[in-house]
């Protein structure tokens, strides 16, 4: 069966990107495979992995669309690597890949950048959210609210769903929430990480000892936000007693309007926090199998799954992530939970709990993270689920084809009278004809 797989690709700094290229191995199993990008360079190497083309909404490939059975869109909540591939999906029917459920972020962007930008934004969140969410609307443009307090009210992911014959979501706890808003078909399968095959390094974490011993804590991936909760982070170091003790590398792009180095020197930490920038996989694996806890926080959640934290289990690190969103429904016994309520307190206890033990406490919850990685998280059960979704899909298209097809014939067909009674007679009689004819 040929699918047509539409994503970011690496060197693209997004773990969608790297997500794809996880996946492919599985993928080319079960399907044959075409990865549509709209970047103008990917990584090379993986011209040999599979066949790879580059699409732009205004001059497409018709037939690279219409000779697979179906096309999956990734779609995320940064405008930067999804705004041309959400106006592909509008254009041509599939099935959407919902990594963040909240994408106020997206669509605000999306809208507000074009022409009349203000007036767009508002005019949709009228039509989708009434009078309130146009309200709340005219609040952000004002300066009011930010963007995070109308996100956590309107999430605006129904627009990604709008032309989808099938969504997949790799967070469980809102399933109920999407087949609520759409009559597509809905699948839930673990996001995955690791081929059933692969074998993971073991871990080489060597907790110093002694009342002088370090808490070694590592940040990482795209922080484009407050949400990822670095600035609570280095105030729980800058307010613990024994913050000379505890050491934090941050590795990735910091994108927004947050002074490291300003907010480290304020509570007197300039030499423990770190600063790395983007760094390879190879340094990134190094530096997080040295730490003790890796920091994987999210308040306000969008809701989506976290390809972090499964590097975190993968290099049996301890993984402190917050008790909110898809993060809430991991099993207890394989991470740190941190209360969004009370956040430095919480952290402050996991501190606390180190320094006071004379092993590090947290390697049985190390270790119980991976073992959930390789039971819940690989690569082959998504493409296992994939290939029994896709059949459902394709009835729903079907299905639906015929539903508008047979509505617009009856439509013509009303026009051979003027009496409202027969007209409605013979559109209802025409469509259940047609509709059995052609199923």
């Amino acid at each position: 069966m040929k699918i047509n797989w539409v994503s970011p690709l690496p060197p693209a700094k997004t773990d969608i990107a790297n997500y794809t290229v996880r996946l492919i191995p599985a993928l080319k199993k079960q399907f044959e495979v075409t990865l549509l990008t709209d970047q103008n360079q990917h990584d090379k190497s993986l011209d040999d992995s599979a066949k790879i083309q580059h699409f732009h909404p205004e001059k497409l490939n018709w037939q690279t669309l219409n000779r697979s059975a179906v096309t999956l869109y990734n779609f995320g909540n940064n405008g930067a690597f999804h705004k041309q591939i959400y106006q592909l999906s509008q254009m041509h029917s599939g099935i959407v890949i919902l990594h963040d459920y909240n994408l106020h972020h997206f669509f605000e962007s999306y809208f507000r950048q074009q022409p009349e930008g203000d007036y767009l934004y508002l005019k949709h969140l009228k039509y989708y959210y009434g009078e309130e969410g146009e309200s709340m609307g005219r609040q952000l443009i004002r300066q009011e609210i930010t963007i995070d307090e109308i996100a956590q009210k309107i999430p605006f992911s129904r627009l990604a769903l709008e032309n989808a014959s099938g969504i997949i979501t790799h967070n469980e706890a809102i399933v109920e929430y999407l087949a609520e808003r759409t009559h597509a078909p809905v699948l839930y399968t673990p996001l995955p990480y690791l081929s059933q095959v692969t074998e993971l390094k073991e871990p080489t974490q060597a907790a110093s000892q002694g009342a002088d011993k370090v808490l070694r804590l590592i940040i990482f991936g795209y922080i484009g936000g407050p949400n990822r909760r670095l600035e609570s982070v280095i105030q729980a170091i800058g307010t613990h007693p024994l913050k000379h003790q505890i050491q934090l590398d941050i590795c990735g792009k910091i994108d927004y309007d947050f002074d490291v180095k300003q907010v480290a020197k304020q509570y007197e930490l300039n030499q423990q926090v770190k600063y790395h920038g983007f760094v390879s996989f190879d340094k990134l694996d190094h530096l997080l199998n040295a730490a003790d806890i890796a920091v994987s926080l999210r308040y306000p959640t969008n809701g989506e799954a976290s390809g972090s934290l499964l590097r975190i289990w993968a290099n049996q690190t301890a993984a402190m992530v917050t008790c909110a969103g898809w993060f809430a429904n991991q099993p207890e016994d394989c991470v740190l939970f941190v209360d969004p309520d009370d956040e430095v307190a919480s952290i402050h206890r996991h501190f606390n709990h180190f320094f006071e033990s004379d092993q590090n406490p947290y390697t049985e919850i190390a270790e119980k993270g991976r073992q959930h990685l390789q039971k819940t998280h690989t690569t082959e059960q998504f493409s296992q689920n994939l290939s029994e979704f896709i059949p459902e899909v394709l009835k729903y298209q079907s299905q639906s084809y015929l539903n508008g097809y047979s509505r617009r014939l009856g439509g013509k067909i009303t026009d051979l009278s003027n009496d409202p009674f027969t007209q409605n007679y013979l559109a209802e009689r025409s469509s259940s004809l047609l509709h059995k004819s052609l199923i």
